[in-house]
């Protein structure tokens, strides 16, 4: 084609306008383009990628080790105890009991003079609780069988030596300054008791008195009997411990051990943290045993 020809194609009216009409189409779609891209708003160019947000695998590892560590620290810890110190319940707590109650419990023993015809003395002995008096003497009440015997052997006291736990003084009392009584058969009953004078850690315990029970017990209450038993400990009080049983007159009966030596000591109330009476002697059956405990409003009235 020659030059004059090309010339005479871009001169036609209709090259001319489909040029044109090119022209503003691909305008048309560059501007929208551009307004799609502003409707977005600009695109951060600092933006991280998905993989620079989500943590990477070694970070993962490493958090978890460390709570695994943690949870194996706490499993290896040895449990905590917490001991909290109870007070003792004052009045029902056994040891307690025992414990006011000890110091004022005695051995004594006995040299019994015999009336038969052999003559000569023996030694007999046994327990006793001290008291105050009405008319202010300080006397240690026991069992009549202490000081006198009135079976074929027929002993009676002449001399008693009394001793208390943590107390180095020996006390006596004697028949020739009247110090030793016991009752008559009128007055009945398995008492009797011995007048002693006290020193000052004696008076210091007497200044509390004598806790008497002021009612009855109820068959089932728990009692303790303190003394100084053949079979116990030489050089303080024993403990047994038991129910009151039954009623047998001026006596309970009760299930607690009674020895030979227990004679005269302290039977306590245990739901009163009271003296109840005296152990006295123990009835023995077929099988089992059962003691007797003289009501301590018999021995003092």
């Amino acid at each position: 084609m020659d030059t004059n020809n090309k010339n005479n194609q871009f001169n036609n009216p209709v090259v001319i306008i489909l040029l044109l009409a090119l022209v503003g189409m691909g305008g048309y779609f560059i501007f929208s383009k551009n307004s799609s891209n502003n409707e977005q708003g600009p695109v951060a160019q600092d933006t991280p990628s998905v993989s620079q947000v989500s943590p990477q695998p070694n970070s993962q590892q490493s958090e978890i080790d460390t709570l695994r560590k943690e949870v194996d620290s706490l499993k290896n810890q040895k449990p905590q105890t917490i001991i909290e110190e109870v007070p003792a319940k004052s009045g029902t707590d056994l040891s307690s009991i025992i414990s006011y109650w000890r110091s004022r419990v005695s051995y004594v023993e006995c040299d019994l003079e015999k009336y038969d015809a052999n003559g000569g003395f023996i030694t007999d002995s046994g327990s006793g609780s001290v008291f105050i008096a009405d008319d202010g003497t300080v006397r240690v009440v026991t069992n009549k069988h202490v000081l006198i015997i009135d079976d074929a052997i027929k002993a009676i006291a002449s001399i008693c030596r009394i001793k208390f736990p943590d107390n180095g003084n020996t006390f006596t009392a004697s028949r020739a300054n009247r110090e030793i009584w016991w009752a008559s058969d009128e007055n009945g009953g398995d008492w009797g008791y011995l007048t002693i004078t006290p020193d000052v850690s004696l008076k210091n315990i007497l200044a509390t008195p004598l806790k008497d029970c002021p009612t009855k017990p109820l068959i089932g209450d728990s009692v303790l009997i303190l003394g100084y038993p053949g079979i116990g400990s030489k050089t303080d009080i024993t403990a047994t411990e038991g129910i009151i049983s039954g009623y047998d007159g001026d006596y309970y009966i009760t299930s607690a051990k009674v020895e030979h030596g227990n004679s005269g000591g302290a039977a306590i109330l245990v739901k009163s943290n009271c003296m109840l009476g005296i152990p006295t002697f123990a009835e023995t059956g077929s099988v089992e045993s059962l003691a007797r405990i003289l009501d301590l409003h018999v021995a003092v009235r």
